[in-house]
């Protein structure tokens, strides 16, 4: 890296680095950030599809959900149906509890914009 270096220090005004910046482990890191970045691009693209999907999905879910709330077995007879479990529930809950800041409470995905 260090033989190189020269290369990185000609990039610190195009990329906007202050000199404080301009170090062999800055640049260390961007070059390992772009190495993750190409591994995993494949797994953020079905990742953000899958995300697209759950947010469609949500809508459906949220309504079956204020059905089900509105309509207890305690009051109603429920046909057979208002027991069975709702599919994609497993996977928008493992992702919901992943994609959520575990002090704030805040999640980094809203499922209820549909854009």
């Amino acid at each position: 890296m260090r033989v190189n270096y020269g290369v990185f220090e000609n990039l610190t005004d195009i990329i906007g680095l202050s000199q404080r910046q301009s170090t062999p482990e800055t640049y260390g890191l961007m070059i390992q950030y772009i190495a993750l970045s190409n591994r995993h691009s494949i797994s953020h693209l079905k990742f953000d599809d899958l995300m697209k999907v759950m947010r469609k999905w949500y809508k459906p879910y949220q309504a079956i959900m204020g059905i089900r709330e509105e309509h207890p077995p305690t009051e109603y007879k429920q046909p057979k149906e208002f027991k069975e479990s709702i599919p994609g529930v497993e996977i928008y809950e493992k992702y919901k509890k992943w994609l959520t800041d575990k002090k704030t409470g805040m999640s980094f995905i809203d499922f209820e914009d549909h854009h």
